[in-house]
């Protein structure tokens, strides 16, 4: 039987999150993982796209997310961007198929 991590409540829906969604960015997570985020200010929602990065760099950390950095160029400028996609890995599917 493969490792597995222990779930707590937010982390088992925030990869329930990924799951569905394939998320591209903090904001796109917070928006999904905190339904006030619509309603809103413009500062609270950057409170909330800060808390969201958070969020997401500790379920990197522990092995649950993958991040996959995919880069275009913008049409009509010719300027790079950059896009963050996060996908879930072994470890955290497992982890979300065995918790309760």
């Amino acid at each position: 039987m493969p490792y597995k991590y222990i779930l707590t409540k937010p982390q088992k829906r925030a990869l329930e999150i990924v799951k569905e969604n394939g998320l591209t960015g903090g904001a796109c997570f917070a928006s999904q993982m905190w339904p006030e985020y619509e309603k809103a200010t413009s500062r609270k929602k950057r409170g909330y796209n800060m808390r969201a990065g958070s969020f997401l760099a500790r379920l990197r950390k522990l092995g649950l997310l993958a991040v996959e950095e995919h880069s275009y160029l913008a049409p009509g400028t010719g300027h790079a961007h950059y896009q963050l996609v996060y996908n879930l890995t072994r470890l955290g599917k497992v982890s979300l198929e065995e918790a309760v």
